[in-house]
């Protein structure tokens, strides 16, 4: 972008100085091509009447006439025509058509040029700045999950632990297995380290009742309205009144989990309807 704003300003300021005095100027110098299809990599013009004509890395002497603004200078097969637009661009035309403008303005170009290049590995510095710096968060993450983890074990309820959990549920007593499916009969509570159920007395398998993650640090509770068939797969899992905790996240996780729990079989055909508490209190 920088490049095309150079080679347009040059142009322009050609143009706009462009006077009757360019006629007679001597044509001093080397021009360098900028633009255009043509044969001939520069000019250089020394004296009033000699030109050293680069191309393809080779050089060779010749003359030239200068006719006011034109420049005719012998070559073969045929002579070369160039317009002097002003003392630093020339505009070639035929084999020479192109644009060539003064050595100093070409080496500002080629500088102007590198710096924009050089830029290019700033950024990838600031980028790999950027990544080390969020490699240092990650760590320091790290550092503080081992602290968060503490403060959430036990979160649910009586039981520090998981396995402590597990246990108040294994050891729940109450009417196994009862027949009558959604009866009037009175419900017995199971209350486990991280949750209790209700469900007329049926009893959770082998494994105990799945634990919801607890990764975002609030405390309530969230009641499962659940619907059990009589080989004791939930069939249905809902948000029951009660609860008290809107993070959509953690009431997803803990429907998700009441939704693995396995109760014991029945006898019958009936579904039986409870619910599944989680109570969640930091330490």
């Amino acid at each position: 972008m920088y490049y095309n704003y150079f080679i347009t300003t040059i142009i322009i300021l050609s143009f706009c100085s462009f006077s009757s005095s360019v006629k007679s100027e001597h044509i001093e110098g080397k021009y360098i091509l900028i633009e255009g299809k043509s044969a001939y990599d520069s000019f250089n013009f020394k004296g009033k009447s000699t030109v050293i004509i680069g191309s393809l890395g080779m050089e060779f002497v010749t003359s030239y006439v200068k006719d006011e603004e034109y420049l005719r200078i012998e070559s073969e097969p045929s002579n070369l025509l160039l317009k002097v637009q002003s003392k630093d661009t020339i505009i070639g035309e035929g084999f020479a058509s192109g644009i060539y403008i003064k050595e100093y303005l070409w080496k500002q170009d080629q500088a102007l040029r590198q710096k924009t290049h050089q830029s290019e590995p700033i950024e990838t510095k600031q980028t790999a700045a950027l990544s080390i710096k969020n490699k240092k968060r990650e760590e320091e993450h790290c550092k503080k999950e081992p602290v968060i983890n503490n403060r959430i074990a036990g979160a649910f309820g009586i039981g520090g632990t998981e396995s402590n959990s597990q246990e108040n549920i294994d050891h729940v007593t109450g009417n196994q297995g009862s027949p009558f499916g959604n009866s009037d009969h009175e419900t017995n509570e199971n209350v486990g380290g991280y949750g209790s159920l209700n469900l007329n007395g049926r009893s959770i398998r082998a494994g105990g009742l799945p634990r919801p993650a607890y990764t975002i640090l609030k405390e309530g509770k969230i009641i499962i309205n659940i619907t059990v068939d009589p080989k004791g797969n939930v069939i249905f899992a809902e948000i029951g009144r009660g609860t008290n905790i809107d993070n959509a996240s953690m009431r997803k996780s803990a429907l998700d989990a009441a939704k693995r729990a396995k109760f014991n079989s029945i006898s019958g055909a009936n579904n039986q309807s409870g619910t599944i508490t989680y109570v969640y209190k930091l330490k």
